[in-house]
């Protein structure tokens, strides 16, 4: 019986038995193995399936592998076929061999271009791989002859140069040909000597493209030299498994989740700033769980390659299917569901309906009140630390790091905060920032110190009490340390910052930067390619904001939008003919950078104000501010243009053209080519009252006021007021006041109703003049009343005037007066009702 101790060819070993059928003799000892083979220790070496049963030892097996390659023909290439691809050939026993190139040489070479001026067998040299060319004529003439004297050396493909190439000389004067270079395989390696080989393996290059190249041969070395399975071999079992290795997938992909602890991917730049700059390489202020994207290969002057990350994406569903990069600051459980059209589709139609626009974003942002990481119960402080009620367990020492927020449910008494109402109230809470990471097992958290943050006093040494705690933002009822991300007091989706060296800003000969504009965030529109778009076949919105679900949760000084700061210009519209600048729920402003009143265009709205009013029909109650071309025969320019401020009811709001509506009562300005003036008119129309650029007043109906005062007073219709003063003239088709007339003259073709009368001038009137109790008709001048009235009709209406009652009686003569003289009196009615003259004579004519 057969014993083994030592195979080789580890695959013959396995062969099935059908492939046993006949003994198996082991190359290079004469050999056989059967089914009768046994091990020193008597053990079955083979099983009954032909497999080997028995342990093997040593575990190192003997079998053929590729040790070293020759090149022994390099041949000729063009350099676009490189870099060379050496495919070795298959091993059906074991591992196949992987060999590739290891530098690449010059091996021909052709004149492309005659040079000049150049001395017999010159000697042409290509910088970098030291490759040497002679020519017997010195400028590659016809019938020269080239000759490759040194091939040099290129390590790999990129240090190749491409056809047609220009050697340099050493000779002044001398103007080197140009050649087109054949270059063949300098030399190869082994990466992977595989195993199982009977016989040294093939090694066949890629075929050339050079006019008259040729290709290269490879010859390989093999060797029984023992292979250590254990370090050639990966077990299936340990393929995708903890502390196995990732598998690969038909196309060479790792079929694994990337997962490390944090992620440098080629951050060179990084790790060397980081390790010259901070003790232990690390800086605090960059997050102990950021990853690094960054420069990498530094050379030789301290320079870097940098890095960019170029995402493509191509969302497709609702929720975080819509997202093509998507950020969600909510702690570190895992959040699927952006709100992007956040509807579960197992509601079939009823979702479907729900998720109304199936959107899909490129940048979705989602946060919140993200909880603190950790909420650990505390049994007192010291002026800098934490200490804790119980230890810390592994993983939650494991999640506190340096330059960690931490606030806790302590205020500090000694502060007085006024807090407005509908407003956040002032946190008055101790707080402080983790000077250094605990470990597993600490009762303590070491921390740079103490105060409330925003209204502290600054002081050092202060301790946080114990005794009153937090009401206000929590109610614990015994003290607590809120640590990371929840214990902050407000939270960003962006936060947006400029950094400005003034250094190169000012012109001098050690600028770095030419960059004097600065864009927070510039926004483009929709750019249509490939034709024309059909009208409103787009829509398009910029900035989109909701402030939420809830509008009572909000404080009262909560806003959407903040301008802040001190910059000439916080908001710049630019928009086109027909755009609204502001089409908002209650004001309207177009824009009309480019508008003017035309013949096509009389009137034009500027801005609008909207009202809704009324119960059940709720009208719309439109304030506009418009012009229109109010004085057609003046000048083309401001002249033509009649100002409205004034209300309409109902209507469309056009961003061009007529305010339209019912127009109601307004103010204009320049009716009537009475430039520098101001009209109350009624709906728009009619204009009753203006006051001209030189402050007097038109009044062209009828007045009525508490109480007049002007220079002059001019209307031609009826004026009445408690009182009426003019410094001038009044005149009216009826002057009625409760109290005092007064004015340089008085005139009126009706009635005249007063107090009191008062005339520096002449009081003319067409009608009664009625003097109320106890007033008076006082008169500088001339009075003149009705001098038509005789004494018959005086003494005939009796009944009609009051005592006291003073009127001028036209057929009245004086005491003695001759007929034919003259006649009038002035005669008044005394307390009997008897009318004397002013001589007390009973009156007679």
């Amino acid at each position: 019986m057969k014993t083994f101790s030592t195979i080789g060819a580890v695959l013959a070993l396995v062969l099935s038995g059908a492939a046993r059928a006949a003994p198996f003799v082991v190359p290079g000892t004469g050999h056989a193995l059967d089914g009768s083979t046994t091990t020193p220790s008597s053990l079955p070496l083979f099983d009954g399936a032909g497999r080997i049963g028995a342990p093997l030892n040593p575990p190192s097996l003997y079998s053929g592998h590729v040790s070293a390659v020759t090149v022994t023909e390099p041949g000729a290439y063009a350099p676009a076929d490189l870099p060379l691809t050496l495919t070795t050939a298959g091993n059906a026993l074991g591992q196949t061999a992987q060999i590739v190139p290891s530098g690449y040489t010059v091996t021909s070479a052709t004149v492309t271009a005659a040079g000049n001026a150049c001395p017999a067998s010159s000697v042409f040299t290509l910088a970098g791989t030291g490759t040497k060319i002679i020519v017997s004529d010195g400028n590659g003439l016809s019938g020269s002859v080239v000759t490759v004297s040194v091939g040099g050396t290129a390590g790999s493909a990129a240090d190749v140069p491409a056809n047609p190439v220009t050697l340099t000389s050493t000779t002044s004067g001398c103007t080197p040909p140009e050649f087109s270079l054949g270059w063949g395989l300098a030399g190869a390696g082994v990466t992977l000597g595989g195993w199982g080989y009977q016989t040294a393996p093939a090694a066949t290059p890629s075929g050339s493209s050079l006019s008259a190249g040729s290709v290269a041969t490879v010859v390989a070395t093999l060797t029984t030299a023992p292979v250590n399975l254990s370090s050639e071999l990966i077990p299936s079992s340990q393929k995708g498994v903890p502390s196995g290795v990732a598998g690969l997938d038909a196309n060479g992909n790792v079929t694994a989740n990337l997962l490390t602890g944090k992620m440098i991917a080629g951050a060179d730049a990084f790790a060397n700033y980081l390790s010259d700059t901070f003790a232990g390489g690390f800086d605090p202020a960059r997050g102990y769980e950021a990853d690094l994207i960054g420069g990498w290969r530094q050379y030789a002057d301290g320079t870097y390659m940098q890095r960019q990350v170029l995402q493509q994406t191509d969302p497709y569903g609702p929720y975080s299917a819509g997202c093509g990069y998507a950020l969600n600051m909510l702690g570190s459980v895992y959040t699927s569901r952006n709100p992007i059209s956040e509807q579960p589709p197992e509601g079939g139609a009823t979702s479907i309906v729900a998720m109304g626009g199936f959107d899909t974003a490129a940048h979705c942002i989602l946060f919140g009140n993200q909880q603190a990481r950790l909420v650990l119960p505390v049994a007192s402080y010291t002026a800098t630390s934490i200490v804790l009620q119980a230890p810390l367990t592994a993983s939650q020492a494991a999640q506190i790091h340096p330059s960690m927020y931490v606030t806790t449910n302590s205020p500090n008494p000694a502060l007085s905060l006024t807090n407005t109402a509908g407003t956040l109230p002032k946190r008055n809470l101790y707080a402080a920032v983790v000077k250094t990471a605990p470990a597993a097992g600490d009762t303590t958290i070491a921390v740079w110190g103490w105060d409330v943050p925003s209204w502290g006093t600054g002081a050092s040494g202060q301790v946080p009490q114990t005794t009153t705690l937090d009401t206000v933002w929590s109610k614990y009822t015994s003290p607590v340390v809120f640590i990371g991300g929840g214990a902050a007091s407000s939270a960003f989706a962006n936060n947006w910052y400029a950094i400005i060296d003034a250094r190169d800003l000012i012109p001098s000969a050690t600028n770095k930067s030419l960059i004097h504009q600065f864009t927070m965030d510039e926004e483009d529109g929709p750019t249509v390619v490939n034709g024309t778009a059909p009208a409103n076949s787009i829509y398009f919105q910029g900035h989109s904001m909701n402030a939420g679900n809830q509008p009572a949760a909000l404080t009262t000084d909560s806003y959407e939008y903040l301008f802040g700061g001190d910059i000439p210009h916080h908001i710049v519209f630019d928009g086109g003919i027909g755009n609204w600048l502001i089409d908002g729920d209650n004001i309207f402003v177009p824009s009309l950078k480019q508008q003017q009143l035309t013949t096509d265009n009389p009137t034009q709205s500027y801005q609008i104000w909207q009202m809704p009013v009324g119960v059940g029909t709720k009208n719309q109650f439109q304030m506009v501010l418009w012009n229109d071309s109010g004085n057609p025969s003046a000048a083309d320019g401001w002249q033509r243009v009649v100002t409205h401020l004034g209300p309409t009811v109902d209507g469309a709001i056009p961003a061009d053209g007529d305010p339209g509506g019912s127009k109601q009562g307004d103010i204009e300005w320049n009716v009537g080519a009475n430039y520098g003036s101001i009209s109350l008119c009624g709906y728009a129309t009619t204009c009753g009252l203006r006051v001209n650029g030189d402050g007097t007043v038109n009044i062209s109906g009828a007045v009525s006021a508490g109480a007049i005062n002007s220079s002059s007073l001019t209307s031609t219709g009826a004026v009445s007021g408690k009182s009426l003063a003019a410094t001038a003239d009044v005149s009216g088709a009826t002057v009625t006041a409760a109290g005092k007339i007064s004015g340089g003259s008085v005139s009126t073709t009706g009635v005249v109703s007063a107090g009191s009368v008062s005339t520096s001038g002449a009081a003319t009137f067409g009608g009664d003049i009625t003097i109320g109790a106890g007033g008076m008709l006082h008169s500088e001048g001339a009075d003149s009343i009705d001098t038509g009235r005789i004494l018959l009709s005086i003494t005939s209406s009796t009944s009609s005037f009051e005592e006291s009652a003073r009127l001028w009686c036209r057929d009245c003569l004086n005491s003695g007066q001759a007929s034919g003289a003259g006649t009038g009196r002035w005669v008044f009615k005394d307390s009997a009702g008897t009318w004397r003259s002013d001589d007390g004579v009973v009156a007679a004519n």
